[in-house]
């Protein structure tokens, strides 16, 4: 019976290979209409990762959130006292931003440690109060946006982290399909 399937196929070649394109596009369209729409919720019930993300939750709600990283380079240093005064606004708006639980500041006491040892690079770090997917696209834009208007003058100022990298992400689209 294989051998005949296979004659068949192989003299009727360009007949299978339409039946082949078509059996591929009754698939896509099958899984697009029955499949799940795309998440990236992700929990893993019963693991250490989980039990240690739920006691964050449970005890220290503002430090179970995800984080996002200030990195910034003034020529000038960043304990010049422009520098810091720009910085130390920067700071004080990116707080007042929802989901924004605070900022750690290379300014603040004991913050000498996010300072590079030449003094021209510091780091600062905002803890957010959710994960980095529920941080709304349009204010980690908002937060940009900040940092674009604030920097300048020798002064340069990157966001990182998990929360930038979310917002940066886009949905799988039809390219992915093909």
């Amino acid at each position: 019976m294989l051998e005949r399937i296979a004659r068949w196929s192989f003299h009727h070649r360009w007949r299978m290979v339409l039946i082949w394109i078509g059996v591929l596009i009754g698939i896509n369209v099958v899984a697009g209409v029955a499949g799940a729409p795309y998440s990236n919720n992700f929990t893993l019930p019963g693991t250490d990762s989980q039990k240690a993300y739920d006691l964050l939750q449970n005890r220290f709600p503002q430090r179970s959130g995800d984080t996002a990283d200030i990195a910034f380079k003034a020529s000038a240093g960043v304990t010049d006292p422009n520098v810091q005064q720009r910085m130390e606004q920067f700071f004080a708006a990116i707080s007042k931003f929802n989901h924004v639980d605070g900022v750690a500041s290379p300014y603040a006491r004991g913050g000498e440690q996010q300072i590079s040892p030449g003094g021209h690079i510091g780091l600062a770090r905002i803890q957010f109060n959710v994960t980095g997917d529920k941080v709304p696209v349009p204010e980690i834009k908002r937060m940009e946006a900040l940092a674009t208007k604030a920097g300048g003058q020798g002064l340069t100022i990157d966001l990182g982290g998990n929360v930038v990298t979310f917002a940066e992400f886009q949905t799988p689209g039809g390219a992915e399909a093909v």
